[in-house]
C-alpha cells in the first residue's frame, strides 16, 4: 500500500512504520528508525537490568527447547528475576490457555495457533487475560517471601 516497512534481517522481524512513501523521503525515515531503534535498545536494557519482569515470547511454530532456555539465560544475565513467558501453539495434551512452569526459570502457555486473527473476539481477550493472570501467579509463587526473589523453577 505504499507504506515503508522496516525489516530486521538479524532477527527476521518485520514492522510497519505507518508512513507512506509520498509522506517522507527514505533517507529521513531511515534516520528516524535508526534513532528509534537505538532508544528502544537502551530502554530494553534498562528494563532488563532494573526490573524483574515477565517477557512474553510468542512463537508461531514450535521452537527447540534449547533456544527458549538460551533466551531465559540471556534475560537472567541482566537480572535473575526476569522470566520468559513462552507462548506456544496448543496441542491436545495442552489445551488452549494452559499455563505451567517449564523449568529453568521459564513459564509456558499454550494458545490457539492463529490467535492474532482471533484477537478481535471477547473470548480471545478473556483467554489471554486468564493466561497472563496465571503466569503472574506462577511467577509470584516462585519469589521468596522475604522480598528476595528467585526465578520460577
Amino acid at each position: 500500500g505504499g507504506e515503508y516497512v522496516v525489516i530486521d534481517t538479524a532477527y527476521g522481524s518485520l514492522r510497519h512504520t505507518f508512513v507512506k512513501k509520498d509522506d517522507m523521503p527514505a533517507e529521513q525515515l531511515l534516520e528516524r528508525e535508526l534513532s528509534r531503534l537505538a532508544f528502544l535498545r537502551e530502554k530494553l536494557i534498562e528494563d532488563l537490568e532494573e526490573s524483574d519482569k515477565i517477557f512474553v515470547f510468542k512463537e508461531p511454530e514450535r521452537q527447540p527447547v534449547a533456544s527458549i532456555v538460551a533466551l531465559s539465560q540471556a534475560l537472567r544475565h541482566y537480572n535473575k528475576n526476569n522470566v520468559p513467558l513462552w507462548v506456544s501453539p496448543y496441542a491436545e495434551i495442552h489445551p488452549p490457555a494452559t499455563v505451567e512452569p517449564f523449568g529453568d526459570g521459564i513459564i509456558k502457555a499454550y494458545m490457539p495457533r492463529h490467535f492474532r486473527e482471533q484477537w478481535d473476539t471477547e473470548e480471545a481477550r478473556q483467554t489471554w487475560l486468564a493466561v497472563a493472570e496465571e503466569a503472574v501467579a506462577l511467577w509470584l509463587a516462585g519469589r521468596d517471601p522475604s522480598g528476595s526473589t528467585q526465578p520460577v523453577r
